[in-house]
């Protein structure tokens, strides 16, 4: 690839303690950013990354199908935990 670029609001909501909940939004506000993205017209590909792990033993696994069928079905690639994401360890810096 050629690097990468993340995008970071801050905002304050309501805190959500179920981590299923807290993940399909993560997810949802992801896919939210790269729609408009794709609506200003960047037609680059867009990979999404999600904070899912695919070992069984973790919770997160269980909306791996669901998620993976939202992101693909509306034309972006995803990816998981278990490979190199480079947004997750920049933003980690962030952070």
């Amino acid at each position: 690839g050629k690097g990468v670029h993340y995008i970071l609001t801050k905002r304050r909501d309501t805190i959500i303690r179920d981590m299923i909940t807290r993940l399909f939004k993560e997810a949802e506000d992801s896919i939210t950013t790269a729609e408009y993205l794709r609506g200003e017209g960047i037609n680059t590909p867009i990979t999404i990354d999600v904070d899912y792990n695919e070992d069984e033993n973790h919770a997160s696994h269980k909306l791996i199908p669901m998620v993976k069928g939202w992101i693909i079905g509306l034309g972006y690639t995803m990816s998981t935990k278990q490979h190199i994401q480079v947004a997750a360890v920049a933003a980690d810096h962030l952070l």
